[in-house]
């Protein structure tokens, strides 16, 4: 006995500080991988580059956080639309949907999640965020005098494409969904991404990185976006990119999970030769982005990839931010064919 109980010391005198150090590094690789973004440049177009589209400031409590957006558009009888958005990115991506909404005689809010844009907080915290934050929205419109009756659609891309679909497991209030190039698992979609930076060191790490994420989001980490779907009876349009590289159809995406779904009101569509982003743009908008990167490219080569500041102002202030974000025709006719079936 004296003999076991020596050896399990031992054991743990090599174990507890390699756990204990293994632990506070998965801590710092992680919250470097969540950091909030900032961009000096982007092609986000701007409220003035829609003539006649009025806004209003609203702002929100999600977990102690204040998240700030805006409600697009007077009151509808048709119904609110909420944007969520993705990763590194504002709500202010999407200006160019929200005004096609608008324009279809729809109020939208469109909001910043954590750690970005105008919202609180000195990181995103994770890719379970943005369906905590998603269902603080819905709450914030439900409790709000002016909203609380209206219908309430979701439009969500990549993030955002996840939340509307993972929010769905909390939510018995929601009328439709539309999720573009969303992941199914924030869990399964984080160990990937990881293995991918750590390689086969990642799977020592594998148990510390998941007990932090438990920490952070408790049994929310299980809130999969199939499984919202299956326990709704929301309709539904899961729309994928099949050369997106970022959520891949046949492996993380919703997309991947279809033969999963239970639901009959799903409708999932797959556009073979389109990407992550580019699926958001019409074809117009698409070749304009096309050029857009190949000047980037030539200029990129010419200063090996230190352009001066000046340059580069130059390249994004010449685009038409409106042109360049039309958005995809197909995908928001079959949103709207969604919401209102």
């Amino acid at each position: 006995m004296k003999t076991f109980l020596r050896i399990l010391g031992y054991i743990l005198i090599l174990v507890l500080p390699y756990s204990i150090i293994s632990f506070f590094v998965c801590v710092k690789i992680y919250n470097k991988q969540f950091k909030r973004f900032k961009y000096e440049h982007s092609l986000f177009p701007s409220i003035d580059d829609y003539q006649g589209l009025e806004r209003t400031q609203v702002s929100f409590l999600s977990k102690k956080k204040r998240l700030t957006g805006y409600l697009y558009g007077g009151e509808s009888k048709k119904g609110l639309v909420i944007i969520s958005h993705g990763i590194g990115a504002s709500h202010e991506k999407y200006l160019s949907h929200i005004n096609y909404f608008v324009q279809k005689g729809y109020q939208v809010l469109g909001f910043d999640n954590t750690g970005s844009g105008i919202s609180e907080g000195k990181s995103v915290v994770g890719l379970v965020q943005s369906a905590i934050d998603l269902n603080s929205a819905i709450e914030f419109v439900r409790n709000d005098k002016t909203l609380k009756d209206n219908k309430l659609y979701l439009f969500g891309h990549s993030w955002g494409g996840y939340a509307v679909l993972s929010v769905l497991n909390v939510r018995k209030d929601i009328d439709s969904a539309v999720s573009i190039c969303g992941y199914n698992s924030a869990k399964e979609r984080f160990f990937e991404r990881m293995f991918a930076i750590i390689k086969c060191y990642g799977y020592l790490q594998e148990p510390y990185m998941l007990l932090y994420q438990y920490m952070l989001f408790g049994r929310k980490l299980n809130n999969d976006a199939i499984k919202g779907l299956n326990k709704s009876d929301v309709k539904a349009l899961i729309y994928q990119g099949g050369m997106d590289q970022t959520v891949k159809a046949d492996k993380d995406a919703v997309y991947a999970k279809k033969d999963d779904s239970k639901n009959k009101k799903v409708k999932f569509i797959l556009r073979e030769n389109l990407g992550h982003n580019n699926l958001l743009l019409s074809e117009s908008a698409r070749a304009l982005l096309a050029e857009f990167d190949k000047k980037k490219r030539m200029l990129n080569e010419k200063y090996q990839n230190n352009v001066p500041k000046e340059e580069l102002d130059a390249l994004y202030n010449s685009e038409n931010k409106v042109m360049i974000n039309e958005p995809n025709d197909e995908l928001m006719e079959e949103s709207i064919m969604m919401f209102e079936a």
